[in-house]
């Protein structure tokens, strides 16, 4: 059940609970169990993925117990499973009277007559009354409550996995993504319990990085997001390799921050730790990896296309003379707008341009725009 609750799945849990207390309600008003000299189990069988078989214990017409046996590979038909599992769970000692099988077996009479080996009265028989096959019903919902309960969350296999000390609740993704050498962006994406927080999405222009250099690119990115130490991310997803992630760790130790971080890089999906590769991992948790990762890339993608369409539409510094584009988004990176330029100082532009009769003919030319 707890495990339920972390997967906020709260109405399969209770379901199956209502329905196993029904069930013990019905048996108990029709005295199933009462007035029986027997000892006898009951097989319950439920199979999604993992396998778990359920013993219920009658003991004297009480119910005394159930133990649950997950399974979790196995190469034989589920006769054969419940055959192989009577072989192994049944020693002379505890074998009781009657065993109720969820459904009949090819084996049954001869694993009937192995068990008793000629000492002990043994009745091996799928439900053959209406009372019986409710009891089976209430051995396989049991199984199935177990299964439900026993499944971890991909936060919780995320934590074993990477040996995290605490679930990863927010988790943040990076991605790096250009337009030719021009236009670049850094995306931060936010997962809180698993789910995409968009609030707490951000995109970065790149400032300091000309040409396509995804390392420097990322290296400004992070500098930028952890000079504010608030809201502090459990898990860190960069997309990329061991490069990317040496960076990430590199700028996570100048600002003297500890916070778990890994690479995932595409096509082959290969994660990548500070000391490890590839850990054993379960398919949910590293396909919520993925769908951070997918997700950085994406909205870095979509603010790429916005950018790319701003800059197509044409810009009154197009007609200044020897001002190529990469000067011009210079330009508007720095001061944001045209108003902004008309403001600025001779020196300010010079500081961008680099190139003193360029910047006296911009600053003269912006003065005369309206």
């Amino acid at each position: 059940m707890n495990s339920h609750s972390k997967e906020l799945e709260f109405e399969k849990a209770l379901v199956l609970r209502d329905e196993i207390d029904a069930i013990r309600k019905s048996m108990q008003e029709q005295k199933i169990f009462l007035d029986s000299p027997i000892n006898k189990d009951v097989i319950g069988y439920y199979d999604k993925k993992t396998i778990c078989i359920c013993v219920v214990m009658i003991r004297r017409g009480v119910l005394t117990g159930t133990k649950n046996y997950p399974i979790e590979e196995t190469l034989f038909d589920k006769e054969d499973t419940i055959a192989s599992f009577l072989k192994q769970h049944y020693k002379e000692d505890f074998l009781p009277n009657k065993i109720i099988l969820p459904f009949d077996i090819p084996e049954r009479e001869e694993i009937q007559t192995f068990l008793a080996n000629g000492k002990y009265d043994l009745i091996i028989t799928p439900p053959s009354s209406p009372r019986e096959k409710e009891e089976v019903l209430l051995a396989t919902k049991n199984a199935e409550l177990f299964l439900s309960s026993e499944k971890k969350s991909p936060l919780e296999g995320l934590m074993n996995s990477l040996g995290l000390e605490t679930l990863p609740r927010r988790i943040e993704g990076y991605d790096i993504s250009n337009i030719g050498p021009e236009i670049k962006v850094g995306s931060q994406v936010t997962f809180i319990d698993g789910k995409p927080s968009k609030e707490n999405y951000r995109i970065y222009k790149i400032k300091t990085v000309f040409g396509q250099d995804d390392i420097s690119s990322l290296r400004e990115v992070l500098s930028r997001r952890f000079k504010n130490k608030e809201y502090l991310p459990d898990l860190i997803l960069i997309d990329g390799g061991k490069g990317h992630l040496n960076t990430a760790l590199s700028v996570l130790s100048s600002f003297d921050l500890e916070i778990p971080t890994v690479a995932l890089a595409k096509q082959e999906e290969d994660l990548y730790l500070e000391d490890d590769f590839n850990p054993d991992m379960d398919t949910d948790s590293k396909n919520l990896l993925i769908k951070v990762r997918n997700e950085a890339h994406r909205f870095a993608i979509k603010n790429l296309r916005n950018m790319k369409r701003k800059a197509s539409v044409h810009s009154p510094l197009d007609d200044i003379p020897g001002l190529g584009p990469k000067r011009k988004v210079k330009l508007l990176d720095r001061f944001g707008s045209i108003d902004n330029l008309k403001k600025a100082k001779l020196e300010e532009i010079q500081d961008i341009v680099n190139n003193s009769s360029l910047s006296e003919t911009i600053f003269n030319f912006v003065k005369t725009l309206k």
